[in-house]
């Protein structure tokens, strides 16, 4: 309960402006009485502005998908968001891509298993791009299968950010070439990325002739490519 109120005489007036005749000390006693009720349940039935304990089913307007701010979330914003987090996006090339010799070449993605958030492009399809509001860490993955099989050179797999920046980390070598058997490349780690940054995988191999990666008729073998928000 706030400061008792402090009870000032009432009076009326005459229309004129002139002070005319002290209210009946009943009538006030009830005005004072009834004032000091309201003053008196606002600690009852109102929250405080600090911390406030709400009762009943406190409403708030519900915030664009994707908002990404001190906000209030109602139900409706949870619901409306629970599909589409974390982002992520799984996919895979149903062709086989043609790698030239000693040539770093961008791994395409033309089939998307997953794709929340819009983090695959569709129309740059090499691209993997973190959403507005989505920044965080991320798990990267590729690999492919490098065809046909040949003892010669090298086989390459990395990741690269904004089309500049290679990402630190984990790209592996699986297997030797040879006549016999066909060599795979993997890319596996763990990355902090902001809004916009976006990531490429490339591969490069030094067989002296142009090569192919994945299968178009097995998709066992195809060319696989994952970005994963974990946090």
């Amino acid at each position: 309960m706030s400061t008792p109120i402090t009870r000032t005489p009432i009076v009326n007036d005459d229309g004129t402006g002139t002070t005319g005749t002290i209210l009946d000390n009943a009538w006030k006693q009830e005005l004072y009485d009834q004032i000091d009720a309201v003053d008196s349940a606002n600690g009852a039935t109102y929250a405080p502005i600090n911390s406030p304990a709400l009762t009943g089913t406190p409403t708030a307007p519900t915030a664009a998908v994707g908002t990404n701010t001190t906000q209030l979330a109602t139900t409706a914003f949870v619901l409306a968001n629970s599909g589409t987090f974390p982002a992520r996006a799984v996919c895979y090339h149903s062709q086989q891509q043609t790698i030239p010799n000693t040539t770093l070449t961008a791994l395409a993605f033309d089939t998307e298993e997953v794709n929340v958030g819009g983090v695959h492009s569709g129309a740059n399809n090499t691209r993997f791009t973190v959403p507005a509001g989505q920044g965080g860490v991320y798990l990267l993955t590729a690999s492919c299968l490098f065809q046909p099989p040949s003892a010669t050179g090298q086989r390459v797999i990395k990741a690269t950010k904004n089309g500049t920046t290679d990402v630190s980390g984990g790209g592996f070598f699986v297997g030797t070439p040879s006549g016999t058997f066909n060599a795979s490349v993997v890319f596996v780690t763990v990355v902090p990325l902001v809004a916009g940054d976006y990531i490429e995988f490339y591969v490069q191999q030094t067989s002296g002739a142009s090569g192919q990666v994945g299968n178009a008729g097995a998709t066992f073998y195809s060319t696989r490519g994952a970005m994963i928000r974990l946090a």
